[in-house]
């Protein structure tokens, strides 16, 4: 879960709590309705409300504003997903089997296991953490985090209309045959004991 849908939560639950609307509530607060209108309306895009907003929303319903889940300041948590879930046709939530932690500028992904070598050219190995952005813009030359009919996740380029995967003997696919996740933002591999 990232922060931004946290927060979105904890302002959806107080409003419903304190029976205000998100202008009645910010009104209260000394704050711009927008302030929180348009954050509520897309947390995900929109930035969150500073902390000193946030602060004045927290003590107009008489709380302390909470610490929201997170490991470190820098670090947010973003769900793993299961490739066999998502074939299944389970929503994201369902498909949920861990959480990763990234760097916060990531708060928006998702991530997966890569368990095909399809990305072994650009330094992608079987057994990565794969964090994609599922709302990322697809342009030529991107990295795409792709499922396979089998239930297999693993990385392709998007060359042209087509998709290819980064490795020896490397197949060409397209859209039709592979359900395309996000854009690659980043990658994560837990480094062999020593």
């Amino acid at each position: 879960m990232t922060q931004h849908l946290w927060l979105a939560r904890w302002m959806r639950q107080n409003m419903a709590i304190h029976e205000l609307s998100a202008e009645a509530w910010a009104q209260k607060a000394g704050v711009a309705g927008t302030t929180l209108t348009r954050f509520l309306r897309d947390p995900v895009q929109v930035g969150p409300p500073s902390t000193r907003t946030l602060g004045k929303l927290a003590a107009a319903i008489g709380q302390a504003f909470p610490s929201p889940p997170t490991r470190h300041a820098r670090m947010m948590t973003v769900p793993l997903l299961s490739a066999a879930g998502i074939i299944r046709g389970d929503t994201v939530d369902q498909a949920t089997v861990g959480e990763v932690d990234v760097p916060s500028r990531f708060a928006h992904c998702q991530a997966m296991v890569c368990d095909v070598p399809s990305g072994s050219m650009a330094g992608i190995m079987v057994g990565d953490t794969l964090v994609y952005d599922p709302a990322g813009e697809v342009k030529d030359g991107a990295l795409l985090v792709v499922l396979w009919p089998t239930g297999k996740c693993g990385p392709v380029r998007m060359v042209g209309n087509t998709l290819r995967e980064e490795a020896p003997g490397a197949a060409i696919h397209t859209t039709s045959n592979v359900a395309v996740m996000g854009v690659l933002v980043h990658i994560q591999r837990d480094m062999p004991p020593a």
